[in-house]
């Protein structure tokens, strides 16, 4: 380490709306160097998207979307063998 201090803020986003969420907490996510979500499937997460505010989602989307994709395929080979 050089002696830079580096600063993590972890904050709850509330309900999906983001209603509930303070102004500060919003405002450092926005000014935040490194902005990582646990998921970008979230209506904070739409906001800052729409604002323009560049954040990393965690792999959790990643995983719900590969699941989905098993899911949807299971339900076609279902459908083809009845």
């Amino acid at each position: 380490m050089n002696g830079e201090k580096h600063i993590i803020t972890i904050a709850a986003l509330g309900p999906d709306s983001g209603e509930m969420l303070t102004l500060g907490v919003y405002d450092a996510l926005k000014s935040a160097d490194k902005l990582l979500l646990r998921t970008g499937r979230h209506g904070v997460a739409e906001r800052l998207t729409r604002e323009g505010v560049a954040f990393d989602a965690a792999a959790r989307d990643e995983a719900l979307r590969m699941k989905q994709d098993l899911c949807d395929s299971l339900a076609a080979v279902g459908k083809a063998i009845k």
